[in-house]
């Protein structure tokens, strides 16, 4: 089991993972997710000479739930200047892949790299059925409570694409689903969106980016790979066979040295 702490920042408390030494990397987790997702790549790229940070995202997890405004790119931000770190590689999976481009677009300066594993993008037109799909479940965990709505994700063939395959990390991804209940209770109008939105703004972008394309993913999510390829000045996609929506689960191996790999090159 990893080992965590509980870190205040700026008068937020944030569980966090830091490990390693060398060239900073910062993972951010996408939905339904928090840093357990990652348990696979922490002490792998610990071992490689990085010092790895995760931490649960504002009102994921364990990490406080917000009670103002507040920007994600922003916590980026003061995480890396708690830490003394000046540049750092910014790794983002599906939202966390949002968040790695929006503090790309807002502090460009200070990334090093980006890898994004079946990222959104903040301004990209969701497809009907996801914001439907994502409101239900939304709203079964409000009133009915996480292990309802976990029961319910779980047997909804639209986030068969989410869930993984295997028995064993589809019980791991389930039990980090439940972990989740915060992230219900806060109003998720205090998020602040960076103007204009990274959607109109993805040729400002110059820092060298991998994009892991999942193939099994949900066909927006790998439309959405291909477009970060087409307009991002610096890019460069992968895909990975036999995963869904979260290749650093499904596939960690594969994941690690795809990314161990091309971050050697650069």
């Amino acid at each position: 089991m990893m080992s965590t702490e509980v870190c205040s920042i700026k008068g937020v408390n944030y569980r966090i993972f830091v490990a390693g030494q060398g060239d900073t990397m910062v993972l951010l987790h996408g939905g339904h997710t928090n840093l357990d997702i990652w348990e696979d790549q922490l002490a792998y790229f610990a071992d490689k000479n990085f010092k790895v940070i995760a931490y649960d995202q504002r009102g994921y997890g364990h990490t406080d739930i917000p009670l103002e405004p507040f920007a994600y790119e922003e916590d980026v931000r003061q995480i890396l200047d708690h830490f003394g770190v000046e540049k750092a590689i910014i790794i983002g999976a599906s939202f966390g892949g949002s968040v790695a481009i929006d503090f790309a677009l807002a502090y460009p300066d200070r990334v090093r790299a980006l890898v994004l594993a079946g990222p959104a993008v903040n301004g990209n037109k969701l497809p009907f059925r996801m914001k439907v799909e994502g409101i239900k479940c939304y709203m079964t965990a409000k009133k009915k409570g996480i292990h309802t709505a976990a029961a319910k994700f779980e047997a909804n063939r639209y986030w068969k694409y989410f869930i993984p395959k295997n028995e064993s990390k589809r019980q791991r991804f389930m039990d980090i689903f439940q972990s989740n209940g915060a992230f219900y209770t806060w109003n998720m109008k205090l998020t602040k969106k960076l103007q204009p939105p990274a959607m109109n703004r993805l040729s400002e972008i110059s820092a060298p980016t991998l994009i892991v394309e999942p193939a099994d993913d949900l066909s927006f999510n790998i439309q959405t790979c291909k477009l970060l390829e087409r307009h991002l000045p610096n890019a460069h996609l992968i895909r990975i066979h036999d995963t869904g929506h979260l290749p650093n689960l499904e596939q960690s191996d594969v994941f690690n040295e795809t990314v161990n790999t091309w971050l050697k090159k650069l």
